[in-house]
């Protein structure tokens, strides 16, 4: 999760070397999520919309949150643990996916191998 303050364009400004840290020291297929904090402000520095583009553009969830509120903040991590849960078991089901290819083309192999034995011997 990466969080910048909505009242402060200074924090949205150092998003890209947030991001280019995680790129540096995530896999490549980490979960990333942006949250604007303190959405409750009046005012903001940095409008909604300049968060979505900016989590679009990096393949980032997003989500307004306001920590003194306690607005969406349990949401954001139930969100974030949804996608990791759901990204682990699409690893187990092309985990599985290969697995069941490679007995299948074991398989063949061997079929293929007994057939031409019983060719050759009966020719």
């Amino acid at each position: 999760m990466i969080v910048y303050d909505s009242g402060s364009k200074e924090t949205y400004s150092s998003l890209d070397s947030w991001q280019f840290e995680v790129e540096k020291n995530a896999s490549p297929s980490v979960v990333k999520m942006l949250l604007a904090n303190k959405s409750d402000l009046e005012t903001k520095e940095v409008p909604k919309e300049h968060g979505e583009q900016y989590a679009q553009k990096n393949k980032m969830m997003f989500m307004e949150t306001s920590a003194k509120k306690g607005f969406q903040v349990t949401d954001a991590f139930e969100k974030m643990t949804e996608k990791l849960i759901e990204l682990r078991n699409m690893k187990q089901v092309e985990k599985e996916t290969a697995v069941n290819l490679s007995v299948n083309q074991t398989i063949q192999s061997g079929v293929d191998g007994m057939k031409s034995r019983i060719m050759g011997c009966c020719q």
